[in-house]
C-alpha cells in the first residue's frame, strides 16, 4: 500500500552525509542502445563536438554501468582509434579501459592508458582508472603514488576534486592495514559522491575501522547502510537495464522512480515519472508518485495537478483522495476536505495508514463541527494516532500512520 501524506522514507546516512550528489554520479539514461534510433538521433542532434564527446562518454558510462561490457569495447574502442575526433578523449579512453580491465584483459588496459599522449587535464582519469588496475593487482605502493599528494601535508588526494581518488585512496591504506586513515578518505568520499556505485563499498570500509577501535555501534550503522546500498544499486541496475533493453516501456521508469524515492533525490523521481506517463498516459500509479515527488519538493501546485490527473483516471483511489484532501487543507483551500469525507465512509479506510485523514479531518471541522469533529479523532485514537486534536502553532500537518 502507498503512503498517506507523510512520505515514507526516513533514513538516513547518518555522520553528516546526505544523498545529495554531483550530477554525474550516476550516468543518465540513455534512450537506447548503439546502433538504435535513439542513439542514432542523440548523435545528428549534437550541436558540436563538445556535445559528441559528452554524449559518448555518457552512454560508455552507462555501459559499464549496467555491465554490458562487450557493448561498451564495440561502442568505444572505435571512438578513441588513432585519427578519431575523440581520440584524445581521456575520460572516455578510461572508460574503456576499465571496460577491458573489466573483461579481465588488464595488460591491454594499462597499455591504453600508459601509451596515450594527452594533455595534463586528460591525464586525470587515465591515471585514477590507472591506479584502479594497480590497486587489483595488489601494486598498492604504485598505486598511492599515482593517487596521495606527496609529502604528506595539506589534503591527502592528489585530485581532491576527484571522487573517485579518495576513494581509491582509502582503498590503499586499507589493503595496507591503516584503517583510520582509510576511514577518513571514505568518509571524504562520501560526501562527494553519497550515491556513487561504490559508496557501498566505502561504508564497507567506515564499518571495518569502527569495529578495529571496537566501536560495534558505529560499525553496525555503517554495515546498515552498505546494506542498504548494496541492494538499492542491484536494483537500480536491474530497472537501468530493463528501460535500456525496452525504452518504449512504463514500468521500468515507475520502478526507478521509487528508487529514487527511497534515497530522497526527488527532482530524478519526478523526471522518472513523467518518462513513465509519457509511455503510458494511464499508469495513475504514476500519477500518485509524480504528486508525492512534487509535494516533496515543496512544489504543491505541481503535486495538486498530478494528484488532479490520478483522479481523473482512478476517481475511487483512496490513497490519491486521501494525498489530495490533505495537501488541500494544509494550503486553507477547503474543498479538500470533501475527498477526506469520501475517504472516511469508505469500509477500506479502517486501517492504520488511513489515521492522517481522520486528523486532518478532524482538525478541518473542529470548530465548526466539533462534534462531529471529536467522533473522527476518536476513530484516529481506535487506528493509534498518538497527535492531539488541537495542532501546535505553525505545525506540520498530520504526521500519524
Amino acid at each position: 500500500m502507498r503512503a498517506i501524506w507523510r512520505h515514507w522514507i526516513g533514513w538516513g546516512l547518518g555522520l553528516g552525509l546526505g544523498w545529495a550528489a554531483p550530477a554525474g554520479a550516476l550516468a543518465p539514461l540513455s534512450t537506447g542502445a548503439p546502433g538504435s534510433a535513439g542513439a542514432a538521433a542523440q548523435a545528428a542532434a549534437a550541436p558540436s563536438l563538445a556535445g559528441e564527446r559528452a554524449a559518448a562518454r555518457s552512454h560508455l558510462a552507462e555501459l559499464l554501468a549496467l555491465g554490458l561490457l562487450g557493448e561498451a569495447l564495440a561502442f568505444g574502442q572505435p571512438l578513441i582509434a588513432a585519427g578519431q575526433p575523440l581520440a584524445d578523449d581521456g575520460s572516455l579512453r578510461a572508460l574503456v579501459a576499465r571496460a577491458l580491465a573489466s573483461a579481465g584483459r588488464e595488460s591491454e588496459a594499462l597499455a591504453l592508458l600508459e601509451g596515450a599522449a594527452l594533455p595534463e587535464p586528460e591525464r586525470v582519469p587515465l591515471t585514477l582508472e590507472r591506479a584502479r588496475i594497480l590497486i587489483d593487482q595488489d601494486r598498492l605502493e604504485e598505486a598511492r603514488a599515482l593517487l596521495q599528494r606527496p609529502g604528506g601535508s595539506g589534503l591527502p588526494a592528489l585530485y581532491p576534486e576527484e571522487p573517485d581518488c579518495w576513494f581509491l585512496l582509502a582503498r590503499v591504506h586499507a589493503r595496507q592495514g591503516r584503517l583510520d586513515a582509510s576511514a577518513l578518505l571514505a568518509k571524504r568520499f562520501l560526501q562527494l559522491a553519497p550515491l556513487d556505485g561504490q559508496a557501498a563499498s566505502a561504508w564497507h570500509l567506515i564499518a571495518q575501522e569502527a569495529l578495529s577501535r571496537g566501536d560495534a555501534e558505529a560499525a553496525a550503522k555503517a554495515l546498515e547502510r552498505h546494506r542498504f546500498l548494496e541492494e538499492w544499486h542491484g536494483l537500480f541496475r536491474a530497472r537501468r537495464l530493463q528501460a535500456f533493453r525496452a525504452p518504449e516501456a512504463a514500468l521500468p521508469r515507475l520502478g526507478l522512480g521509487l528508487l529514487w524515492m527511497r534515497v530522497e533525490r526527488f527532482a530524478e523521481a519526478e523526471a522518472e515519472f513523467l518518462a513513465a506517463l509519457e509511455r503510458d498516459a494511464q499508469l495513475e500509479s504514476a500519477c500518485f508518485q509524480l504528486g508525492e515527488a512534487r509535494r516533496l519538493r515543496g512544489d504543491s501546485d505541481g503535486a495538486l495537478a498530478a494528484y488532479d490527473r490520478g483522479v481523473a483516471l482512478a476517481p475511487q483511489d483512496l490513497e490519491l483522495r486521501s494525498n489530495r484532501g490533505l495537501l488541500r487543507l494544509s494550503l486553507g483551500q477547503a474543498e479538500g476536505a470533501a475527498d477526506l469525507e469520501f475517504v472516511v465512509a469508505q469500509e477500506a479506510s479502517a486501517r492504520p495508514a488511513f489515521a492522517p485523514v481522520f486528523l486532518g479531518l478532524a482538525r478541518h471541522l473542529a470548530a465548526s463541527a466539533p462534534q462531529r469533529a471529536a467522533e473522527l479523532y476518536a476513530r484516529y485514537r481506535d487506528l493509534g494516532g498518538r497527535e492531539p486534536l488541537e495542532p501546535a502553532a505553525g505545525g506540520p500537518p498530520p504526521e500519524d500512520g
